[in-house]
């Protein structure tokens, strides 16, 4: 491994960070020791390189390579770092940690060499140090064993478009949170030449990052604090004066729950929040004066209950929601697997109530899976293009991925920010004026809307647990759960292939939750948009549906007069173009029942609906035939040569 200061391409940059860890996990195998701490070490003795290069009467120089490095050497080298550090910098309780074991004899060395390779002296070009500082720093980061960390590292281009987001110059202060941000600290400090504060919560990040700062000679400062909790706690007084900056850049943690705790939004005035996300979004704003930038797990976005809708609506209206950008997965090179929205915030910008009145909301979706246009090849979410959001979001503007929307239409959707709700492709959009210029109803009004419980298995009055073997011969006992899988390609919901046994207080209990003939099922989790209709049910156990649908059932005297024309609409491009714009989620998709209440229905007249109704029974007689078929088809063939479990000595029959 050796130092290249002209590390341009991003495969070139990737395999400096891949063989940095290579090296170290080889070490870490090889001597029984934490990645992380391993880390730690290397970064020292970067340290170590420029304050202590050469040796004197105190100890040996770092860079003294006549002789091997020893435990003892580089042990009196920790000694003297803390008298050697620069006053300008904080040095957080782990910066001078020594390994937390003994190193066999020639690792020190081999950490030593591994150090020099990526240590860029003081003074050498700034067009050729800069990039080669950014992608050892990431390379350090992501060898430290750290998954969660290492995942989140960001692009050089996610951190130009955060700074553009906060757009800061230097007589500014700025502040970032977790150690995610880390990477982004040490950039705004490199390239911006902007003070910056950094608090995490690992100590041995810390270390790492003060080293960082002092090896770069970054204007960065490192705490080791609890972002949340430690500024409240200085004077055990929740009311107490929080520190504020002049932008504030967080990243916390992903699956962080929330403790339970009243940290007043943190100063805020924003009513408490309903997730743990919510903190952290009140953390960036109480801490950016100017602008505030948080990331998040886009399943924040969609969150619509009534402290989330409390939350967000104050959140928007007082503190300036300028942006909202859905990232590609390649903002983060070591992972395909992060999906992060970014929240952009302007408090001072929307301070004028007839601001605030006025304020819209650019939502940007920058994702590269959602084929927007088929007409054209999308090129969003490819390694360049995150500097094409940076454009967006500087010049505030409408194009094929970005749309402003109102504070009032956000309020119409419940405080929902998903974007690909509001940036709509080319077909949606097409649908959407359709079903605008016509004569619709929301969904809701067309039918009632129940959504199933979970189905256990149920004990009885002895509190004996039924078995599928002590009831399959008794229908009164059993239930038939409807699965996505018994729709079949017309829609028709066929005899469930999954029993579950019941006690008769569980048949008790679902009794109004049992399928009716003409009920028409969607499905809300999962394969979204799936619809299902129910045309008969035979004698026999009831029906019930899966927690994988929504159970729709006509309202009497309602607009639509038969249940199939309501399918139809519903499994239509119309129907499902405008069930696909609602859906949320990124690894599982949903439907929230509330976007279904609201979805809107094609009415069309009672003629049309004759005409409609008859075409589809038409349509589900010819299914039935056609499974007909195919039933005939399939004990033909078993009778031309017959299955395993029957006589393999047995004469196939001849055809006639």
């Amino acid at each position: 491994m050796h130092a290249d200061h002209q590390l341009t391409s991003p495969s070139a940059q990737m395999e400096l960070i891949r063989t940095f860890q290579h090296e170290l996990q080889r070490a870490a195998a090889e001597s029984g020791q934490d990645p992380a701490s391993l880390v730690l070490t290397v970064a020292q003795m970067r340290v170590a390189a420029r304050l202590l290069p050469v040796s004197g009467p105190n100890g040996m120089g770092f860079l003294d390579m006549e002789r091997e490095l020893t435990a003892p050497d580089w042990q009196a080298m920790l000694d003297r770092l803390p008298a050697a550090w620069p006053q300008a910098w904080r040095a957080p309780g782990a910066t001078f940690a020594p390994v937390s074991q003994p190193l066999p004899p020639g690792h020190l060395e081999r950490l030593r060499r591994l150090a020099l390779a990526t240590y860029v002296k003081k003074g050498e070009a700034a067009d050729a140090v800069s990039p080669m500082r950014g992608w050892i720093r990431r390379a350090l980061l992501a060898a430290s064993g750290d998954r969660a960390l290492s995942a989140t590292i960001a692009s050089f281009e996610l951190c130009q478009l955060i700074a553009t987001a906060i757009d800061p110059t230097e007589a500014q202060h700025i502040y970032c949170a977790y150690g995610m941000t880390a990477i982004v600290a040490t950039h705004l400090a490199e390239t911006r030449g902007v003070q910056v504060t950094l608090d995490v919560e690992e100590a041995w990040l810390a270390g790492i990052c003060a080293c960082i700062a002092v090896t770069d000679d970054l204007p960065l400062i490192v705490r080791e604090r609890d972002p949340l909790s430690e500024p409240a706690n200085v004077d055990q007084d929740l009311f107490a004066e929080q520190e504020s900056y002049d932008a504030a850049v967080v990243f916390p943690p992903f699956g962080i729950r929330s403790r339970g705790e009243d940290y007043r939004s943190l100063g805020t005035n924003l009513p408490q929040p309903g997730v743990a996300e919510g903190q952290y979004v009140a953390l960036a704003l109480a801490r950016g004066r100017r602008a505030a930038v948080c990331l998040l797990p886009t399943g924040f976005l969609f969150r619509t209950t009534k402290a989330d809708q409390a939350f967000k609506e104050q959140a928007i209206r007082l503190y300036g929601l300028d942006a909202v950008i859905s990232l590609p997965r390649d903002a983060f090179p070591s992972s395909s697997l992060v999906q992060v929205a970014m929240l952009v915030f302007r408090p001072k910008a929307k301070a004028h109530p007839w601001m605030r009145q006025q304020q819209r909301v650019l939502m940007v979706d920058g994702r590269p899976e959602r084929d927007r246009d088929k007409s054209r090849q999308s090129t969003i979410g490819r390694f360049s293009t995150v500097g094409d959001l940076a454009d967006i979001l500087q010049r505030h503007a409408e194009t094929d991925i970005s749309v402003l929307a109102s504070a009032d239409e956000i309020a119409g959707h419940d405080f929902n920010l998903s974007v690909e709700r509001y940036v709509l492709d080319s077909e949606a959009r097409r649908m959407r004026d359709l079903l605008a210029n016509a004569e619709a109803v929301p969904l809701e009004d067309v039918a009632e809307i129940s959504r199933p419980q979970a189905l256990l298995v149920g004990r009885d009055r002895a509190g004996r647990e039924g078995r599928e073997a002590d009831v399959a011969d008794r229908s009164d006992g059993v239930l038939l759960e409807v699965g996505v899988g018994d729709i079949d390609d017309a829609g028709v919901v066929r005899t469930p292939t999954t029993s579950v046994p019941a006690s008769d207080e569980l048949l008790q209990r679902t009794r109004r939750a049992r399928l009716e003939p003409g009920d028409v099922l969607i499905v809300i989790k999962g394969s979204v948009g799936k619809v299902g209709f129910v045309r008969d049910i035979p004698d026999g156990p009831a029906w019930l549906a899966s927690q994988s649908f929504a159970i729709l059932r006509l309202r009497r005297r309602g607009p639509i007069t038969d249940p199939a024309i309501l399918f139809r609409f519903l499994s239509s491009s119309m129907g499902q173009v405008t069930v696909q714009s609602l859906k949320v989620g990124s690894v599982i998709s949903g439907l929230q029942m509330a976007d279904l209440r609201r979805l809107p229905v094609l009415v069309p007249s009672a003629e049309a609906q004759g005409a409609i109704a008859a075409q589809m029974n038409a349509i589900f007689d010819m299914q039935e035939k056609i499974q007909q078929m195919r039933r005939d088809l399939t004990e033909r063939q078993q009778a031309i040569w017959p299955e395993m479990d029957r006589d393999p000595s047995a004469t196939p029959h001849q055809s006639r």
